[in-house]
């Protein structure tokens, strides 16, 4: 039998050549590599040269491509070591297409991860066989969780609990929410606004209203000047510009369907004048099935060049994601989402769509047990709120239609950090508004 320890560990040099020669042939789409992968995540030593000088010149400004990058290295006395002007050369000629540029990174930082991963179970094992106290023991276990939950297992304690005394003496002055305030003020004083950190999931049936749900918190946070991240998988960046467009504006609906009067057509054009106005305070990126990976990519770059406070995924099924079975699937993709609210310290809402389950019950609220199906965001949420009209299981002729129309329920089903229990308010369809009840 070979030991496991004379086995050549997992990499992939073509991968590691694809993205350096990707870099150099397209410097645009090359962003994304530098929220991917690190100087460490690359097997061969000239690589890690190479992306370092790369890195670099990134954060510089300066241009890559293979004189560049060149006379970089030559500067530092490190281009014959990575094989000289021919191995940046044969980079180059090494990428099949720049499209592919993510699935490259997404490689290379695959393989890092299989590595460390043995390095760590290494650790353990030592730990393990020389009987080290306990706590070295769960030193290492803490290290090997970080590692898959894409975390740093090192926390500074002096600036942790400053942090902590901070949010004592905030809280201790104001009985107002120091979280993102929602447009709802009842859910505010239940949830103590979205904190930094926090990872929601919006669950309901279709036609709910939780696109309006978060596209009013959109709308809101814009106004605060709260920079946000909408990653819209299921509609395009103009239907949703069309639906806040509506929410601002007070406009009926119908007034898109050629019922508009020329007032309407004016406000709905100065709610789209006031957001592209403001464009600097939120993204939409519409990628259909994006990965865990690309929404960590991007939301990176968000924070680091945007300072987001706050993404929004519209909806979590419409995902793609690796797993024998759906169920397993969904576990992974809420993980991969744990891991990004943690180490960007972001609030993340994140919608779900709910099974037919809760319709074959008397009473139609859905509860926690419904989200069971879909992975595990019920065990790994901060919390979760299900939104409910009773009207949608209404027919426009019974009796108390009316007196319900507007009727929507938010069940703060899970607060991790808070009560749970309903908020009522009122939900108008034609205009995607939400509003307070009381």
């Amino acid at each position: 039998m070979i030991d496991q320890y004379d086995r050549v560990p997992p990499q992939d040099l073509k991968a590691e050549k694809a993205v350096l020669g990707s870099v150099l042939l397209d410097n645009k789409r090359s962003e994304l590599i530098f929220d991917i992968v690190n100087i460490e995540m690359f097997y061969k030593g000239a690589h890690r040269k190479i992306f370092k000088a790369m890195a670099q010149m990134n954060q510089d400004g300066t241009p890559i491509d293979q004189v560049t990058l060149a006379d970089t290295l030559s500067k530092a006395m490190l281009l014959d070591d990575v094989g000289g002007l021919y191995y940046l050369s044969e980079l180059s000629e090494a990428v099949p297409t720049t499209a592919n540029i993510e699935e490259y990174a997404n490689i290379v930082r695959a393989k890092w991860f299989l590595r460390h991963s043995i390095e760590l179970s290494g650790e353990l094992a030592t730990a393990c066989y020389e009987s080290l106290e306990m706590d070295e023991i769960n030193r290492i276990q803490h290290k090997i969780y970080s590692h898959e939950h894409g975390v740093s297992a090192d926390v500074d304690k002096t600036e942790l609990c400053h942090n902590v005394l901070g949010i004592i003496e905030r809280r201790s002055k104001s009985k107002e929410p120091d979280g993102i305030p929602s447009p709802l003020y009842d859910l505010d004083q239940m949830t103590w606004g979205y904190q930094p950190g926090e990872y929601w999931i919006i669950a309901g049936r279709p036609s709910m209203g939780k696109t309006a749900k978060v596209l009013n918190q959109f709308r809101l946070n814009i106004k605060n000047n709260i920079p946000t991240g909408f990653f819209s998988l299921e509609m395009s960046p103009e239907s949703l510009i069309l639906r806040m467009a509506l929410e601002m504006s007070g406009v009926d609906a119908k007034a898109l369907r050629g019922y508009g009067t020329a007032e309407d057509v004016e406000k709905l054009a100065n709610a789209v004048g006031w957001l592209n106005s403001n464009e600097h305070l939120w993204q939409i990126d519409s990628t259909a099935g994006a990965s865990v990976e690309h929404i960590r990519s991007v939301s990176r770059r968000w924070v680091r060049e945007l300072g987001v406070k706050q993404i929004i995924i519209d909806y979590v099924q419409l995902m793609a994601g690796s797993g024998e079975t759906k169920n397993i699937e969904m576990t992974n993709i809420s993980r991969g989402l744990q891991g990004i609210k943690q180490e960007l310290g972001i609030s993340l809402l994140v919608l779900s769509q709910l099974s037919r389950k809760c319709e074959e019950r008397m009473d139609k609220r859905p509860m926690l047990s419904d989200l069971r199906e879909s992975g595990s965001f019920e065990q790994d949420a901060d919390g979760v709120i299900f939104v409910y009209r009773p009207s949608y299981y209404m027919k426009p002729t019974d009796p108390d239609f009316e007196m319900v129309e507007h009727d929507v329920e938010l069940i703060l089903a899970k607060n991790r950090n808070g009560p749970v229990g309903t908020v009522s308010a009122l939900f108008f369809k034609e205009k995607q508004q939400f509003r307070n009840k009381s």
